[in-house]
């Protein structure tokens, strides 16, 4: 676990937590193998929705936009990222005539919660 407490993030402050214990209530053998494999899958695919979603927003695309924001917004559900599940769903259903400081303002809004979720799940994967 990390040892500076300002690079610790408060996990139940942006992690559902009741959601990852549901999945770990499906795991068979009764361990946390599923959480683990999940939190892992987030943790290496979720960069590259974001690096996707700050192209596409730079570049106007807007199709390219809700496809890879609908994709992140599946992640961050289920890994229980609520916060970063409701922007990803602002930015999914954004006008394709949206004004680019609304874009701006959302896009910000995703990399810092993105940051937050990332931090805390790295954390909870330590711990399990």
């Amino acid at each position: 676990m990390d040892s500076d407490p300002e690079n610790r993030v408060a996990v139940t402050a942006v992690i559902n937590l009741d959601k990852l214990d549901a999945l770990r209530q499906l795991d068979p053998a009764g361990s946390a193998g599923i959480l683990k494999k999940l939190i892992g899958i987030f943790l290496v695919s979720a960069p590259e929705f974001v690096i996707k979603i700050e192209a596409a927003i730079q570049a106007g695309d807007h199709a390219g936009l809700v496809r890879t924001a609908h994709s992140l917004r599946s992640s961050a559900a289920n890994v229980g990222a609520e916060k970063l599940f409701e922007i990803c769903r602002l930015l999914e259903e954004s006008d394709s005539h949206a004004q680019n400081n609304d874009m701006v303002s959302l896009l910000s809004r995703l990399q810092y919660e993105f940051r937050l979720v990332m931090k805390a799940l790295q954390q909870l994967q330590q711990n399990l």
